[in-house]
């Protein structure tokens, strides 16, 4: 039997800071009960802009969190390539 692959799929920043915000509890329910039921059956994305801006988190404990969530998740990092979605527009 032949193994299928995964539809790839980008995460913005928006994603993995709302499994961690406090302050949008509906918000932080659905992110979180979406990576518990369904992330595991995607190839997650990220790029080198969203890492940058996770590397800026200023509250530190919400930073490694974040970071964690990407690692434990297996989202791979996307590199910026010139000339392929990438302005001047």
């Amino acid at each position: 039997m032949s193994e299928h692959k995964k539809i790839s799929l980008y995460l913005d920043t928006s994603i993995p800071s709302a499994y961690h915000d406090t302050s949008k509890p509906m918000r932080q329910l659905i992110t979180q009960k979406w990576f518990e039921n369904d992330a595991s059956t995607y190839e997650l994305h990220i790029s080198v802009i969203t890492v940058e801006e996770i590397e800026k988190t200023k509250n530190d404990v919400k930073r490694q969190s974040i970071s964690e969530l990407t690692v434990n998740h297996k989202m791979k990092v996307l590199e910026l390539s010139v000339g392929y979605g990438v302005g001047p527009w």
